[in-house]
């Protein structure tokens, strides 16, 4: 046996705590038992929010916001299906906390909010700011957002097609050792 609990085992077996109910199992436990499962995840997740919320106010940190960005916009799609209205405020505050960072030069932040505006599965799509971003980002040497840059310029999303541009970032990404980016680059002399 793996001396690692897992999570269900942790929770449904009695805890040595003085947190007992009469029927010696943990309140944690029962309360699981009551409910069910989707309800628990959502409760869990808003719980988990509201640390995050509370941890943050009191470090600052950059890693931990970005964490804390990338866990809204997945609760934030998880809880969307079920309940809209929530799901929107969630992954709201994820993009507040991701255009903090990315207007402090976060280069992480400014891909993935790149990302999140360059499709509508979060229900907030701008693909001109998605370029832009991917831009800025790949400016400062990385290589997934100067593909995603020379992809933009390809195909003219959100920007005019512009061929050179494209080549170009292609070029610095393929520099980086980029395998997608030196794959298309070696198609496009290969014709």
């Amino acid at each position: 046996p793996s001396p690692i609990k897992s999570a269900t085992t942790i929770l449904t077996q009695p805890e040595k705590s003085s947190l007992k109910s009469p029927s010696n199992e943990s309140f944690i436990a029962k309360d699981e038992q009551n409910m069910p499962s989707s309800e628990f995840a959502y409760n869990h997740k808003i719980e988990t929010i509201k640390m995050y919320r509370d941890t943050l106010a009191k470090t600052k940190d950059a890693g931990l916001m970005f964490d804390f960005a990338v866990f809204l916009l997945k609760s934030g799609l998880e809880i969307y299906n079920n309940d809209i209205k929530t799901g929107k405020k969630i992954i709201k505050e994820g993009c507040y906390y991701l255009k903090k960072m990315a207007m402090k030069g976060n280069v992480e932040a400014q891909y993935l909010l790149g990302d999140v505006y360059s499709n509508d599965t979060l229900k907030c799509q701008n693909l001109k700011q998605s370029r832009i971003l991917f831009e800025t980002a790949a400016k400062k040497s990385d290589p997934q957002s100067a593909y995603r840059t020379a992809l933009c310029y390809e195909e003219g999303i959100g920007v005019s097609r512009d061929s050179r541009k494209s080549l170009t970032f292609l070029k610095f990404a393929a520099s980086r050792n980029h395998t997608l980016s030196m794959y298309k680059l070696g198609m496009f002399y290969f014709k």
